[in-house]
């Protein structure tokens, strides 16, 4: 009779255990879509656009224009942006795995605009702390060497606030 050792159990059985796993998540995953009652995912919609809808408003980028040549005025963009981009995303994830009917899509296409707007001014993040450490307060914003692309994506950004805002707006009032 041939001795089989306890390790070759164990590797003979995990395969069909992490198998078994895998099909538990995705069980798991298909539950927490499509189980869950319609109010509790219209209460996380509700509450995510808010959420985003509040920090948007709130923002000082969005309210005024602003000297964009002021070191302060980007030391606060950058600070602002990083709710705004937490918010935004965790927002547009949300409606990405929404059912399709729950939102309508001109609310899903705002949200990604906004978002994606919010990403692309972000970017300018790293370079501008570059520069802010390297040349220090006293040298002029406008030397940065994306000053004009980031003073672009301000606009940009506080051009898809005020045309997607209406949007989100009247879809938050029809959910209460």
């Amino acid at each position: 009779m041939a001795h089989i050792e306890f390790k070759d159990i164990v590797a003979s059985i995990s395969p069909f255990i992490a198998v078994l796993s895998l099909c538990f998540n995705v069980y798991l995953a298909y539950l927490l879509r499509n189980k869950r009652s319609r109010l509790v995912r219209v209460d996380e919609i509700r509450g995510a656009l808010f959420t985003m809808a509040c920090v948007f408003a709130k923002s000082e980028i969005m309210k005024s224009r602003f000297e964009t040549g002021q070191f302060e005025f980007w030391d606060h963009i950058f600070l602002s942006l990083y709710e705004m981009r937490d918010v935004s995303v965790k927002c547009s994830v949300l409606f990405k795995s929404a059912r399709r009917e729950m939102i309508p899509q001109d609310v899903k296409l705002a949200v990604n605009e906004l978002t994606d707007a919010v990403i692309e001014l972000y970017r300018y993040r790293d370079s501008f702390n570059i520069f802010r450490n390297q040349f220090g307060r006293q040298s002029p914003v406008d030397k940065w060497n994306a000053f004009e692309s980031a003073k672009q994506a301000v606009s940009l950004l506080q051009a898809a606030y005020r045309s997607k805002t209406s949007t989100m707006r009247e879809y938050l009032s029809s959910l209460y």
